[in-house]
């Protein structure tokens, strides 16, 4: 028994040799500049998800361009023009009259306040 603690202890040594353990740690910062590092694998995943994000946002944001030049092309025309500028801004025209229809819950609370 007492012979195999010191070939236990040798080839530990062995494996431990100044060398080995230089290179076992050049090895384990490389993988850890490799995984942490400035262009690593970590920050290479957060890239990525960021150009995911900025390209969903881009096609969104193409979409309200297209729905926006259609909307201006239509406003270009006087014919379009007249019934939006009515219904949004509430113009009439000279000599017109404008009836509004009040709902029928204001109407009625005010027929039941009156009483």
């Amino acid at each position: 028994m007492n012979r195999s603690i010191p070939a236990k202890l040798l080839s530990l040594l062995w494996l431990a040799s100044p060398i080995r353990l230089a290179v076992s740690l050049a090895v384990l910062a490389l993988f850890l500049f490799l995984v942490l590092g400035d262009k690593g694998i970590y920050q290479f995943r957060q890239l990525m998800e960021m150009k995911q994000r900025l390209m969903a946002e881009r096609s969104g944001l193409n979409e309200e361009i297209d729905r926006l030049t259609r909307q201006k092309a239509l406003l270009a025309d006087p014919k379009n023009l007249e019934p939006t500028i009515r219904t949004e801004l509430g113009y009439i025209k000279p000599g017109e009259i404008l009836f509004e229809e009040k709902p029928a819950e204001e109407a009625g609370e005010k027929a039941t306040g009156a009483r």
